[in-house]
């Protein structure tokens, strides 16, 4: 059968969470993915490729104060994995809640002061966050170089995700719930079917056709650059919606009998951040470090410098071991982030195509499956949310 109520295409955690929380609804779903047909887990699309298993996937709206609306939507993100911990489990989902710590050193007056409005506006908006002092700093990460006078806070709702586990574990559920997941080859959508109205009746795929009044396009970074060639010239207005950018991380290995980290950790100006990894090791990355190119000649280079900052922080990092020798026990990945052009996510139907409905956002690990959730019951119930307002894509078409 390849009839359905919806497809969706891209099974990165937004498109998973898209699929699952259709085929929770009870809806006919199809899920598409031009990745391999097995994770590293051994059961979804991805593999090692796409956005989502190259991100540093920090669960949070700790770092969302500019806008009210757009941290209350992450807040709610971040609320929605505690749900699904409590329904699938914590181990099972990936989910790891540890919190996430932030902190200025002394004469940094000027980082001490923003950490101070942070709290401030974090509790006036009911997010749970407490000051730290250098003493509180310690005994939560022991293992971590603190200048004495260091101060900080830690956000107790903030997680990280074991990206591959949580995809994995949604498209295992999709078809527990009798979705139709297609990876590989066959699930390589090539285009969009349409009836002579224009409005969307389905894909083709590499596997056939497959029908279906609805198509959610959950594809990250390539969202612009597929939707374009899919349809006609000018469908999407004229103005570039998304940007491309890339960012480095670095996971290193098991840091043994030491936990070495134990929450999100953010430093200096919040640009150099590292975490725990399911692995045992450590994830590293830092906006500064970031490249330009999405294929960097450079990123060993990158890598080292970032090891270089993480062992200053984390003295007991690699051991004794020089830190060259550490780096060719890690793994560098290039993922490369979907940037809306107001830096604020895209859900909901394209007006001028009907029967399309995009989802992207530069937010995707914090927000994945709780946007999922709400296009769900926007699809089935031909209703919106009130809360997806100020979200919508022809704000920027």
């Amino acid at each position: 059968m390849n009839d359905f109520d919806a497809i969706v295409v891209g099974a990165g955690i937004v498109g998973a969470g898209a699929a699952f929380a259709l085929a929770r609804a009870n809806a006919r779903v199809a899920l598409l993915d031009a990745g391999p047909a097995a994770g590293p887990i051994g059961s979804s699309p991805g593999g090692e490729r796409g956005t989502s298993r190259a991100s540093f996937a920090w669960i949070n709206a700790t770092a969302k104060t500019d806008r009210e609306d757009y941290h209350r939507l992450n807040a709610r993100g971040a609320e929605h994995y505690r749900a699904l911990a409590r329904e699938l489990g914590e181990a099972r989902l990936g989910l790891h809640p540890t919190g996430m710590i932030a902190w200025a050193n002394p004469g940094d007056e000027g980082r001490r002061q923003a950490l101070r409005g942070q709290v401030e506006r974090l509790r006036e908006w009911s997010y749970p966050v407490t000051p730290l002092d250098t003493d509180a700093l310690r005994a939560l990460e022991p293992h971590v170089a603190l200048s004495p006078g260091a101060e900080g806070l830690l956000a107790y709702c903030d997680a990280w995700l074991d990206v591959p586990r949580a995809v994995d574990l949604l498209c295992g559920e999709v078809r527990r719930r009798g979705g139709t997941v297609i990876a590989g080859g066959r699930g390589r959508v090539t285009g969009l079917l349409r009836d002579e109205a224009g409005a969307l009746r389905g894909v083709e795929a590499g596997g056939g056709r497959l029908t279906a009044p609805v198509v959610v396009t959950a594809l990250g970074p390539d969202t612009e650059n597929l939707l374009r060639a899919w349809l006609g010239p000018g469908e999407l207005g004229n103005r570039a919606f998304l940007a491309r950018r890339p960012g480095l991380l670095v996971d290193t290995p098991d840091t043994g009998p030491f936990r070495l980290v134990r929450h999100v950790l953010y430093t200096g100006d919040n640009a150099f951040h590292l975490r725990p990894g399911p692995s045992g090791g450590l994830r590293i990355g830092s906006e500064d470090a970031d490249p330009e190119s999405e294929a960097p000649d450079d990123a060993e280079a990158r890598a080292l410098a970032l090891l270089a900052r993480a062992r200053a922080l984390v003295p007991g990092l690699g051991g004794d071991a020089p830190l060259e020798t550490l780096a060719r026990e890690c793994t560098v990945r290039i993922g490369v982030r979907p940037v809306p052009a107001d830096d604020r996510t895209i859900i909901g139907p394209v007006a001028s195509v009907r029967g399309l409905y995009v989802i992207v956002t530069h937010s995707g690990v914090t927000l994945g499956p709780y946007l999922g959730r709400l296009a769900a019951e926007e699809i089935t119930s031909g209703k919106m949310p009130g809360r997806l307002a100020p979200f919508r894509f022809d704000r920027l078409a």
